[in-house]
């Protein structure tokens, strides 16, 4: 996938649930948003995590691919459009892509409770 995307050799987020991730792509668009794509083969998964670069404000989804094609497609057609301060924006324009669903990251981290 390029289209913009950087891929990296190791996650750059800090949350347990992306390190799990065996493939991190990012993508920076015009409205200060980074898009986090988190691929887990084993889990037939992906995780996309919107952020600013400017807080510590993010949030993850969890996609269950129907069709990797499909959904890439439509994670392509909604990237410039993702705007962390109105993620259901987003949420709404990925429903193309599969089974979707806001992910609460917070339990997989080791103090949740």
């Amino acid at each position: 996938m390029d289209h913009g995307w950087e891929q990296h050799s190791e996650v750059p987020f800090k949350e347990a649930i992306a390190k799990k991730a065996s493939i991190c792509l990012t993508y920076h668009n015009a409205k200060n948003t980074q898009i986090g794509f988190l691929y887990y083969p084993e889990e037939t998964s992906i995780c996309l995590r919107l952020s600013s670069p400017d807080t510590d404000q993010f949030n993850y989804f969890q996609i269950k691919p129907e069709d990797m094609i499909t959904t890439l497609n439509t994670l392509i057609a909604a990237q410039d459009k993702a705007d962390i301060h109105h993620y259901f924006g987003f949420y709404f324009d990925m429903q193309a892509a599969g089974e979707v669903s806001i992910l609460a990251w917070e339990q997989w981290e080791p103090n949740y409770r």
